[in-house]
């Protein structure tokens, strides 16, 4: 990344991220509280509610890991390594034009994909 500027922006992105992941930790609870009392009927719609919350939570912790590494001057490549998401990497690799998606998909086929309620 190189520019000072640019490192300072990726921090406070990443510190943005970091405190967005926390309020959707608190709403992941609350959601989960509201499927445990749900009517049995319902349950099952509301599970895959919580789900989602869960997985939004994921995804914004990854992105704040990779606004960090950018942030520390890791390269794109490398920051992009890093992210444990597996179509997330793909895409951030893909918009970067680091690689092409098709080069990109070996890469980060081993890698994991959302952990539901972790």
């Amino acid at each position: 990344m190189g520019c000072p500027d640019s490192a300072m922006l990726f921090a406070a992105l990443a510190d943005e991220l970091d405190r967005t992941r926390a309020d959707v930790d608190g709403l992941a609870t609350l959601v989960a509280a509201l499927v445990r009392v749900c009517p049995p009927a319902q349950r099952s719609a509301a599970l895959v509610d919580a789900q989602v919350v869960d997985a939004l939570g994921q995804h914004l912790q990854v992105l704040a890991g990779f606004a960090r590494d950018l942030s520390i001057g890791r390269s794109i490549l490398a920051a992009t390594e890093a992210v444990t998401l597996s179509e997330v990497a793909s895409r951030l690799l893909a918009a970067t034009g680091v690689m092409g998606v098709a080069s990109a998909e070996p890469a980060f086929s081993g890698r994991g994909d959302l952990e539901l309620f972790d």
